[in-house]
């Protein structure tokens, strides 16, 4: 099943711009991962640094061996 694929390949993740993984949940209906979160209003400077540190992030998951990785869903609102 995806869900318990994408939950397993979180777990293995470890890189200071790439966030963290908790755990997952579910219901008969519904589906949890939960991951670290932050949520600042931040000066302009800050977000140029986050998007470099979001491009390492991105760099380290396509360079994983032996299998890389793609992300297929970076936008604004995936960037915690």
């Amino acid at each position: 099943e995806d869900f318990i694929n994408e939950a397993l390949l979180l777990s293995r993740l470890r890189h200071p711009n790439i966030i963290s993984f908790y755990g997952v949940s579910s219901s008969p209906t519904k589906r949890y991962i939960a991951m670290e979160s932050l949520q600042l209003k931040l000066p302009f400077r800050t977000k140029v640094k986050i998007i470099s540190d979001i491009c390492r992030g991105i760099m380290y998951l396509h360079n994983l061996q032996p299998n890389f990785i793609v992300h297929r869903d970076l936008k604004p609102a995936n960037i915690l």
